[in-house]
């Protein structure tokens, strides 16, 4: 989850606590964003995080609600290869339990607007997308999980906007690469327009279990209270129906696997 930190969040990282704990949470991660990949390429409209104002604050959160939740510290960084170098010392300052590795930006644009699309195919655009992710695996720190894999589809103007029948050469090269390196996929509910409950579609999702994947993170991908917990019920139906026994989370610089319930 995202708070006002973010830049594009919309409610305290109090507020957010909060709101978790009212609905049941026994655990959340907090992964404010780092936004290297946009300042790397002066990209304007994503806000500078306060990483060390961030800190703080969580740390007091995190201590006044002890024993009500457990609160993951986390990031969530857009890779760039322009920014891999600034990103690594930030994560090596930051001592950081959970850090999503994330796609927002291609060659200096965000493909998150439908107007990334205004002079290419879609073919062209998702294929970008998906080599930037494969890249990606690369990134010179560590990283836990990738985002939201196919943010491109969130509001790409097509009527099929499935990722994976026309592109599972590089689709299956890239679960099995997150295999190999141990990475979590994320099924992140915050699907916008995309015609699926999570991201990625279903059918990756069951690629990568039947690839041997077993690392798989339910994430709301909230910026809001209100989006808190936003369709985990259908979303740990699919992964049940996709054959996954546990999900997973990040703790105390730990991975625990839970049971599926």
């Amino acid at each position: 989850m995202h708070s006002t930190f973010s830049g594009d969040g919309t409610d305290s990282l109090e507020d957010m606590v909060i709101s978790a704990i009212e609905k049941g949470c026994g655990y959340i991660a907090v992964t404010e964003h780092c936004n290297n990949d946009y300042a790397a390429r002066n990209i304007k409209g994503a806000a500078k995080t306060s990483l060390e104002k961030y800190h703080k604050e969580f740390m007091r959160v995190k201590h006044k609600y002890t024993g009500q939740i457990e609160i993951a510290y986390g990031i969530e960084l857009g890779y760039d290869p322009f920014a891999n170098e600034l990103n690594a010392a930030q994560l090596d300052a930051g001592g950081y339990d959970y850090v999503i590795n994330s796609v927002h930006t291609i060659d200096g644009e965000d493909c998150y607007w439908e107007r990334y699309f205004s002079n290419r195919t879609q073919k062209e655009g998702y294929n970008n997308y998906l080599k930037a992710v494969y890249e990606s695996l690369s990134a010179p720190y560590r990283f836990n999980t990738v985002g939201h894999f196919g943010y491109i589809t969130r509001n790409s103007p097509f009527e099929k906007r499935d990722m994976l029948t026309e592109y599972y050469e590089i689709a299956e090269a890239i679960l099995k690469k997150m295999i190999a390196g141990g990475v979590a996929l994320e099924a992140n509910s915050s699907v916008r327009s995309a015609p699926s409950p999570c991201l990625p579609q279903r059918d990756i999702i069951r690629l990568y279990r039947d690839l041997g994947g077993e690392l798989i993170v339910y994430g709301s991908d909230a910026h809001a209270t209100g989006d808190i917990c936003r369709s985990r019920a259908e979303v740990m139906s699919l992964l049940k129906d996709c054959g996954f026994k546990y999900h997973t989370i990040f703790l105390n610089g730990k991975m625990k696997l839970l049971p599926l319930l």
